[in-house]
């Protein structure tokens, strides 16, 4: 699980939040789970490896609460130790987005209520 727990999107604004961590084994990653609630407009999940190359994960350029599932892959990705894994979240909490639960807009918190927010993202994984 990588999240960031101190999110705090503003109200009129869109605002972006990054997880980066490194991972400390050979991993085979067989999926994945992104939930976010109402303001999370974009999650982008991706891994760096040690030769600076990019392996994506998951990119959802359009969340929608409804699709808080587990994503699983035809195939394990395989990940290296010492692979970065980044995760990008954009939180639109304007009026322009028509996902937003407060007109008008409300500061948001990170939380589980669906009223909060949340920047999380479960890996699915088998150590190699």
């Amino acid at each position: 699980i990588v999240s960031n727990n101190h999110i705090d999107p503003p109200p009129n604004k869109v605002t972006h939040g990054t997880i980066d961590t490194t991972i400390h084994m050979d991993l085979n990653v067989n999926g994945l789970s992104a939930p976010a609630h109402y303001i999370c407009r974009e999650i982008k999940v991706r891994s760096i490896l040690a030769d600076k190359s990019e392996v994506p994960i998951l990119w959802i350029t359009d969340w929608d609460f409804n699709w808080q599932e587990l994503y699983r892959y035809e195939k394990p990705v395989a990940l290296p130790k010492g692979t970065r894994i980044i995760v990008d979240f954009t939180f639109d909490n304007t009026s322009d987005n028509i996902h937003n639960l407060s007109s008008p807009p409300v500061r948001v918190k990170f939380g589980l209520q669906s009223v909060n927010e949340m920047a999380t993202v479960t890996l699915n994984t088998l150590p190699k």
